[in-house]
């Protein structure tokens, strides 16, 4: 069967063309151009295997075993949440500060999942110490490869957030811990609830419980970041106000201009 054939099933889709594009071990281009291409019956049986996978709600990334961030290619699976876009911005602030201030040494991940935030400090921050933490074994199995695949060094530590590194202190920590709230999780998708793991999605019922249990942990630190909901502001406010009275917080929108990212200033 040639490749058009396969693409036209039902009509043609990026999600499509991702799948056998990785199937094949060519580019989407190829596709585009090699519309003639023979792919074998195996091949062809995988590719259908692939679509009806997704049909029925697993993500493409899953099915692929890949997701880029923040220009690097990252294995992922169920065991892990798929890296977001906007969780760009943590990495990007992060290596701003260092550029800045080059006293910035030791930097902690925590909730690391497919150590995605972690690793892409470690490539591109030359002479930082990079820790991560998750309370998952899957997940830090799933980190691991990932820093081994891209040449990094990380320290992984199994911890619910920093309880196993009390004695440490850092300069940068970075969290994006699960913030959805069991009684607001209605605006996810069906595809998320349904096949990412949950322990990395739901904060409990308002999506700041785990947030709140870090801030009363952490102490030694010059700068602490954060991922949040869009619907956290208030809340987050009461917070800062509570556990950091005397720093600067500060909460900054995303690029769709939503309430996204928090950064304290001790």
């Amino acid at each position: 069967m040639q490749i058009k054939d396969l693409l036209q099933t039902g009509g043609i889709s990026l999600e499509k063309e991702v799948l056998l594009a990785n199937l094949l071990g060519r580019s989407r281009e190829f596709l585009i151009s090699n519309s003639d291409y023979e792919v074998s019956n195996e091949q062809s049986e995988r590719f259908y295997s692939l679509i009806r996978s997704h049909d029925r709600g697993v993500p493409v990334a899953y099915l692929i075993k890949h997701k880029e961030f923040y220009g690097l290619p990252f294995f992922v699976d169920s065991r892990v949440l798929i890296p977001r876009p906007e969780t760009e911005f943590l990495v990007d602030k992060i290596l701003e500060l260092v550029d800045e201030d080059p006293g910035l040494k030791r930097v902690v991940d925590i909730g690391t999942g497919s150590g995605n935030i972690a690793c892409s400090v470690a490539k591109h921050a030359k002479g930082v110490e990079i820790f991560a933490t998750d309370v998952s074994d899957k997940a830090l199995e799933v980190a691991k490869m990932n820093a081994k695949k891209l040449n990094v060094i990380v320290s992984f530590i199994k911890s619910d957030l920093l309880n196993e590194l009390k004695q440490m202190q850092f300069d940068i920590i970075v969290a994006n811990l699960p913030y959805i709230g069991t009684s607001t999780n209605s605006f996810i998708s069906k595809e998320t609830q349904e096949h990412e793991p949950h322990v990395a999605l739901f904060g409990g019922e308002d999506g700041l419980e785990l947030y709140e249990k870090l801030f009363d942990q952490v102490e030694n630190f010059k700068y602490l970041m954060g991922e949040v909901g869009f619907m956290h502001r208030e809340a987050l406010e009461k917070l800062f106000k509570n556990y950091f009275p005397d720093s600067k917080c500060e909460i900054l929108k995303d690029l769709a201009g939503l309430d996204r990212y928090f950064i304290i200033k001790k």
